[in-house]
């Protein structure tokens, strides 16, 4: 019988795009995993704010109108330090190993990506 390893993990999945959240929000379900979402930079923080510690992870799409990705990780850099994030882009330039680690990032996934890369990268962070 395999132990009880408590409630399932928070996911927030911050994206513009409506169909990249349903379906990264379907994915990450399928891996027995909660997902919340946001569609702005406001929402995510907000939903941190409210999320009492539940989040375990953020994934970021670095390319959001208005307040853009790395700003929103440096906002949740001073709101709650501990939350690994993800980054998530569509750019060719994703940044590389020794940039992640100075902004804070956990690492970064270019798009598009599989669901095997996506479970992959997340397992990773969340020790699965």
């Amino acid at each position: 019988m395999p132990a009880d390893k408590g409630p399932p993990r928070c996911v927030l999945i911050v994206d513009d795009e409506p169909l990249v959240r349903d379906m990264l929000a379907r994915a990450l379900l399928g891996m027995g995993l909660q997902a919340l979402t946001a569609g702005s930079a406001g929402e995510a923080l907000e939903a941190v704010r409210l999320s009492a510690g539940r989040v375990a992870l953020v994934l970021l799409d670095l390319n959001m109108p208005g307040l853009g990705g790395l700003a929103v990780l440096d906002a949740l850099r001073g709101l709650d330090p501990p939350v690994p994030v993800l980054l998530v882009s569509g750019a060719a330039d994703l940044l590389g190993a020794d940039e992640l680690a100075r902004l804070g990032a956990a690492g970064a996934l270019a798009k598009p990506f599989d669901l095997a890369r996506l479970r992959e990268a997340v397992a990773a962070l969340l020790g699965r």
